[in-house]
């Protein structure tokens, strides 16, 4: 019900940045819905986590999700492994639990992105996850900005493995570049990312994750993607191939 008169004013305050944020907060103070804000993640990710237990030759491997705002998607991920009869996947989201960090350099475009939006305490999100039935054998939550969190020491201090699929829900080209930068060492051939903000910033390949996933591919010539799917509003879908 909310969300078509959201879109409706965020098209037209986009040009105003404060309005922007403060409609921003509002909508946020009123919606205390768990659903993703993007409606298509929910089945993305159950059409991407039943190909990863498709093509799987083993161990299908583990989910990563960054930025889990208030656990909609992630929720929704276990839902679908559950319904896939897929049990061996870790489940792991990280998160600040304090919204967005600084949004500097190229991530201030256009004044969509503000420090601390998407903020959701950590303790809701907890109570939102239960709430929804997620196994927490299987669940993993890491707290910080990006920044202090995904760090060589975590790779020590948590088992991961391989990725089956990672969404991306991290806006900003500066975060996503840190978040692509880190699980490198984890993907493997057949690796699924969804990237939740991939057209935020429309057609414009030099800003967002557009960029950030373009650099990343450069910086590793081993690796290629192939197109696999969009979701609405603004996702899109790739798995990764890893050369010999």
């Amino acid at each position: 019900m909310l969300r078509p008169v959201k879109k409706r004013i965020e098209h037209m305050l986009k040009p105003f940045p404060t309005l922007y944020r403060w409609a921003s907060r509002l909508y946020g103070t009123v919606n205390r819905s768990t659903a993703p804000l993007s409606p298509g993640a929910p089945g993305a990710l159950r059409e991407a986590l039943a190909l990863a237990k498709e093509w799987a030759s083993g161990d299908v491997g583990d989910y990563y999700e960054f930025g889990i705002y208030r656990g909609g998607a992630f929720a929704a991920a276990q839902r679908a492994c559950r319904e896939l009869g897929i049990e061996s996947v870790h489940f792991y989201g990280f998160d600040s639990f304090q919204g967005l960090p600084p949004v500097e350099g190229i991530d201030e475009t256009d004044g969509i992105f503000y420090e601390g939006q998407f903020a959701a305490p950590k303790d809701a999100v907890v109570r939102n996850l239960t709430e929804e039935g997620v196994d927490w054998d299987r669940t993993t939550l890491i707290e910080g900005f990006f920044s202090d969190s995904l760090t060589e020491e975590a790779k020590e201090a948590y088992p991961f493995r391989s990725v089956a699929v990672a969404l991306l829900d991290c806006d900003l080209y500066s975060s996503t570049q840190e978040v692509l930068s880190w699980l490198e060492s984890y993907l493997v051939d057949g690796s699924i990312l969804l990237f939740d903000d991939w057209e935020s910033f429309g057609d414009d390949g030099d800003l967002g994750q557009k960029r950030a996933f373009s650099e990343f591919l450069t910086k590793h010539p081993g690796l290629q993607a192939e197109s696999l799917l969009s979701f609405p509003p603004h996702g899109q879908g790739f798995v990764v191939r890893r050369g010999q």
